[in-house]
């Protein structure tokens, strides 16, 4: 595992967002509060960690037990987790 993401795995907060996205992928394009926020609404609509959400919108990464992919493509669940992430995003 990389370090930075075992950092996140502690505690989701926007400092360690805005750390993961500037070492993953260089630059943050993306208002890291916003992010920890929208994650933590969703997370708790659905029932799961904010963690996941965050992979899930960042990294596309399944959420296993909700089913969010299939076949390496979006079910139905999933885009509308997603939906819901971009209006409570917007909306901050």
């Amino acid at each position: 595992m990389e370090p930075n993401l075992i950092d996140m795995k502690q505690r989701l907060t926007h400092v360690s967002i805005k750390k993961y996205l500037k070492d993953t992928y260089g630059v943050v394009r993306h208002t890291p509060w916003k992010l920890r926020s929208a994650s933590d609404v969703v997370a708790k609509r659905y029932g799961c960690k904010n963690l996941q959400i965050f992979f899930f919108m960042i990294e596309d990464r399944p959420i296993d037990y909700l089913h969010t992919h299939s076949y390496g493509f979006l079910t139905s669940l999933g885009r509308q987790i997603k939906s819901e992430f971009t209006q409570e995003y917007n909306q901050l």
